[in-house]
């Protein structure tokens, strides 16, 4: 230090009067290294963090490339513009720059089938290469399907390559169907028959089916199984289920309302559509009265 104080090795002195200014120096036991940083090709660019330094010191070069220009590596092989080092000798770092060549753009469109059903995000122009995310988000009742690519992720990652467009398609947010087993029978098919509208089961969960009890001739519809009398009735599906249907000779117990021992009932089929006819009129398997 100089006898003043001042630690600075170099400094500047202002003038007023006579003076004398003496160094005193010591014995150095840290050890100095110097880093050097380099540019290449020159112009290219600028380096910082260079100089004299003591031993095991962190120091961060950082590498700037001018206008045009664009970092490549360090001499060493690190790719990383700003880094890190630790000061353990004397040591050059050159930082090595490129032209920067101008990437073409590409228009990135991404949209839904239906504003209605959803949104998106993630359009733009982008220079090639780019890695960008997009994504579809459903609108409340609805649930995304698919992009137009098939991908079925609705967050998603994609690289640019070139202009493209990308529809995001969404369904309707529906739970899931649960289907039953539905069956009906007759008790004995010499006395009658049965039909099921639909035909085909299994049948869902809430839907309504009908079911109809048909007797032969001399016969007549007693009850279902779960006592219920009507010979054609509506059925809501909550769970598996066999409806049997019972029939009666015709003036065995109380008489059905269709049939009477004088009003006997038969079944026909026109035109692939089952009738019942008794006496003057006809039915259908409803029980409602059809013009012949």
């Amino acid at each position: 230090e100089w006898n003043d104080g001042d630690k600075n090795a170099t400094r500047t002195i202002t003038v007023t009067a006579d003076a004398t200014y003496t160094a005193t120096f010591k014995v150095q036991t840290e050890k100095y290294y110097t880093i050097t940083t380099e540019v290449t090709p020159a112009g290219a660019g600028t380096v910082t963090g260079g100089g004299k330094y003591a031993e095991n010191v962190i120091i961060t070069l950082k590498a700037t490339a001018n206008s045009g220009y664009e970092f490549v590596k360090w001499s060493d092989g690190s790719t990383s513009a700003s880094r890190d080092i630790k000061v353990t000798r004397d040591e050059t770092y050159t930082a090595e720059f490129q032209v920067k060549v101008e990437k073409p753009k590409y228009v990135i469109v991404v949209k839904v089938d239906d504003p209605s059903h959803g949104s998106v995000k993630g359009g733009g122009t982008y220079e090639e290469g780019s890695i960008i995310e997009i994504e579809a988000m459903p609108a409340e009742g609805w649930k995304f399907l698919k992009w137009s690519d098939e991908v079925t992720s609705a967050k998603r990652q994609i690289t640019v390559t070139q202009n493209d467009l990308f529809i995001a398609y969404f369904i309707e947010d529906k739970p899931d169907i649960t289907y039953y087993n539905v069956s009906v029978v007759s008790s004995d098919p010499s006395k009658g028959s049965v039909m099921i509208n639909p035909a085909e089961g299994p049948y869902a969960e809430n839907s309504v089916v009908m079911i109809v009890a048909i007797p032969n001739e001399g016969f007549r519809f007693d009850q279902w199984n779960d006592g219920d009398q009507n010979i054609a009735r509506s059925i809501t599906v909550t769970g598996d289920a066999i409806y049997v249907a019972n029939f009666k000779a015709i003036g065995e117990g109380l008489e059905n309302i269709f049939e009477t021992e004088t009003d006997k009932a038969r079944k026909v089929m026109i035109d692939g559509v089952i009738y019942i006819i008794k006496g003057d009129k006809m039915y259908n398997v409803l029980g409602a009265e059809v013009k012949m």
